[in-house]
């Protein structure tokens, strides 16, 4: 029996954990680190620190739970020698972080997993950077509700716009950095391809939409390419699209797994 360890109890670490019960039956969920009350808690999981966390010994462990618990958990694990799968890879818009992470994980071991979540094709990014990129451009278009608790809702009545309405426009790291709860696919976009400066992110509240909408626009010695997804938001955090913990679990399933596929 594989052992998981996940940070952070939200929609995101439910939903992984329902995919894995499905697709995963031979590993079991040993621990969960969460600050806040775990609620009825029978089979004694939950915990409160990354030392109890590590305790578990847990084979693999995803963090699900936003920047803070990134910079302030995640250094410890990987410390620890356990592979670790950061989901909010907008914290690493944060440069001296991303060192800091990347020391530790040297230091434990310990691979450290940056997750696609809700964009796919990155690989291709990956591979046509080795001969140089000219241009990456991510767009992420939501429906106005996804942006709320952003700089948006600030600048707009999210629940009055009637047309699409561009809510940023600028580099990967000012867009990671001011919209943390919905941008990370900006991130991983940034750290797959030509980096946070030089990524432009345009990002839309899109009252017709009903799914969340990412396209990337790359050009290079390569060639160039154009993908697009539309993705089904988690019923409960409309900033965050479905396939976001469908690509969590397969990052676990992959790591148990002896064969990828």
């Amino acid at each position: 029996m594989r052992r998981i360890g996940l940070i952070g109890d939200g929609a995101m670490s439910r939903a992984v954990r329902g995919v894995l019960a499905r697709s995963l039956p031979d590993a079991e969920i040993c621990a969960i680190l969460t600050r806040g009350a775990a609620g009825a808690d029978p089979d004694r999981r939950y915990v409160t620190a990354a030392p109890d966390l590590v305790a578990r010994r847990p084979d693999i462990v995803l963090e699900c739970a936003g920047h803070g618990a990134v910079a302030q958990l995640v250094p410890e694990i990987l410390r620890a020698g356990i592979c670790t799968i950061v989901m909010s890879v907008g914290a690493f818009a944060d440069a001296a972080l991303l060192a800091r992470v990347e020391d530790c994980a040297a230091r434990g071991g310990a691979r450290l997993i940056c997750a696609t979540g809700a964009i796919g094709g990155l690989d291709a990014l990956r591979s046509a950077r080795l001969e140089g990129l000219t241009s990456v451009t991510y767009t992420g278009r939501k429906p106005p509700a996804a942006w709320a608790g952003t700089p948006a809702a600030d600048k707009w009545d999210l629940s009055a716009l009637r047309a699409d309405t561009v809510i940023f426009s600028g580099d990967a790291r000012s867009a990671a950095l001011g919209f943390p709860k919905n941008a990370n696919v900006t991130a991983a976009v940034a750290l797959s391809g030509i980096g946070f400066e030089k990524t432009r992110v345009v990002l839309i509240a899109a009252p017709s939409l009903k799914r969340n909408v990412h396209e990337i626009a790359a050009a290079g010695a390569f060639g160039s390419l154009q993908m697009k997804l539309e993705n089904e938001a988690l019923p409960d955090n409309p900033r965050t699209s479905a396939l976001a913990a469908l690509n969590a679990a397969y990052l676990i399933r992959r790591e148990l797994r002896s064969i990828e596929s």
